[in-house]
């Protein structure tokens, strides 16, 4: 089994097409257009599709290098969202911003470090 998944180990530079998250004592291949988003929860990575959620180990800013930085943005200090899978920015009433994650009833807040990825420019 670790012979197979030093096969399926992508190398550690360039942008991940897939990543393996554990299921049990099996492993899941989860293409990166199907995650969601991630965030990190204490010493781990949540890894977060339409259908599941899974813990890994590997820190949030290496999973960061390893994404398409085109497909995944960093939203706040401790979460990245698939551009794809937004679906609406809202206006808190204190003014910050929260995407909500299509396919999940999850609000993600907006720091003001990243807000303006999502500030709409008027002109042509």
């Amino acid at each position: 089994m670790i012979q197979l998944l030093r096969q399926l180990t992508p190398p550690s530079h360039g942008n991940r097409e897939w990543l393996t998250v554990p299921s049990g004592s099996e492993y899941k291949v989860i293409s990166a257009e199907e995650v969601l988003y991630l965030r990190a929860i204490h010493e781990y990575t949540e890894v977060v599709t339409q259908k599941s959620s899974s813990l890994v180990t590997t820190p949030l800013q290496q999973m960061r290098e390893r994404l398409d930085p085109e497909a995944f943005w960093h939203i706040r200090r401790g979460a990245i969202v698939n551009v794809s899978a937004i679906e609406s920015i809202h206006r808190t009433f204190r003014g910050l911003l929260e995407i909500n994650v299509r396919d999940r009833a999850t609000f993600l807040p907006v720091s003001a470090a990243y807000a303006h990825r999502f500030r709409v420019r008027s002109g042509v």
